[in-house]
């Protein structure tokens, strides 16, 4: 039988977070973004420092926040803060990107050029639509609008760093 949350004392709520588990989730998760410093640093000695120092900060991070989970919100008040947070950022991310087009149409005479950073902020614009709509459509609450989120932030960080640090293009350090 499974205990309410609310029933259960913070040493409790603890135990059910493995620190092992924690550990090695965390570091393989931030490793699978910060992999690009390895790969566009100069020196890959310095790329793979880089690497491993983020990764390992955020494994110190999240063994410190273990300690605070008996203090968060319930997944309900969560799932509706990531929610209306989602869509203000929405409103923001599009403006965003129609202020660019318009910038662009005025710099270099055309509003849109297929460059892999402006890809990419279409693919996270998209991402973030799906998670918005299948939230207001069809009823997509709890732990799938988590996964729908958590790929949706899987494509922001990628736009971010694969088109910025690995791809070659207008908007890129790549190569630089």
């Amino acid at each position: 039988m499974l205990v309410a949350p609310a029933e259960l004392t913070p040493a409790e709520l603890r135990a059910r977070i493995p620190a092992l588990k924690l550990a090695v989730g965390t570091f393989l998760g931030t490793s699978s973004v910060s992999w690009v410093w390895a790969v566009s640093m100069e020196s890959t000695a310095d790329g793979v420092r880089r690497m491993l120092t983020v990764s390992l900060t955020m494994v110190v991070a999240a063994l410190i926040a273990r300690h605070f989970t008996p203090y968060l919100p319930s997944t309900d008040v969560l799932d509706s803060v990531a929610h209306r947070l989602t869509a203000f950022a929405f409103v923001l991310w599009t403006v965003g990107t129609i202020a660019g087009a318009m910038w662009a149409e005025q710099s270099w005479g055309r509003f849109w050029g297929w460059d892999p950073k402006e890809t990419g902020a279409f693919l996270t614009w998209i991402a973030y639509a799906g998670y918005l709509h299948g939230r207001a459509t069809r009823g997509v609450r709890g732990r799938s609008a988590a996964w729908i989120g958590i790929g949706a932030f899987v494509t922001l960080m990628a736009t971010y760093l694969i088109a910025n640090y690995v791809i070659i293009g207008l908007h890129s350090y790549a190569g630089v």
